[in-house]
């Protein structure tokens, strides 16, 4: 890091809370200077460049308000990758609840037999063998293919 940049990151001489512009300043110089080292460090990490982006912005953002609120860490390059790779495994515990999800809802469905919008059995409506009603069953089958044993007719009904 530049000596220049170095005074950034000195939390405010005075007792109080640092203020914004020191904080903004000093979240400044650290981008600056290491994010293609954060943004490189996190791209080998999670293996998506583009999830690293995110992440390190995100980390970005979270220390616009954490600095100027407790002031610059002693390593702030460490506190952004640190706090870039929560986000980053937070990303991936999000996508996984939600593959979880999609998978108990194709639970039932075999491998490429739904697709939103078509028909069942690959876009051609069926109908039930010997139904006087043939057009009003195949328009139950083509919107509700679970429910079509109750839409056949029942022997012997008129």
């Amino acid at each position: 890091m530049a000596r220049a940049d170095r005074s950034a990151l000195m939390p405010a001489t005075d007792d109080g809370p640092p203020v914004t512009e020191a904080a903004r300043r000093a979240v400044a110089a650290v981008w600056r200077i290491e994010s293609a080292r954060v943004v490189g460090a996190l791209a080998r990490w999670t293996g998506d460049f583009a999830l690293a982006e995110d992440v390190a912005q995100e980390a970005l953002a979270e220390a616009l308000v954490r600095w100027s609120r407790d002031g610059a860490p002693a390593e702030p390059v460490g506190w952004l990758l640190t706090t870039a790779r929560r986000r980053a495994v937070d990303a991936f515990r999000r996508r996984s609840a939600l593959d979880s999800r999609y998978a108990l809802l194709a639970g039932p469905l075999a491998e490429g037999e739904a697709h939103a919008g078509a028909a069942p059995g690959g876009g051609r409506p069926t109908t039930c063998r010997g139904t006087r009603t043939g057009s009003t069953t195949t328009c139950w089958r083509w919107c509700s293919p679970p429910a079509t044993r109750c839409s056949r007719p029942r022997p012997g009904w008129r």
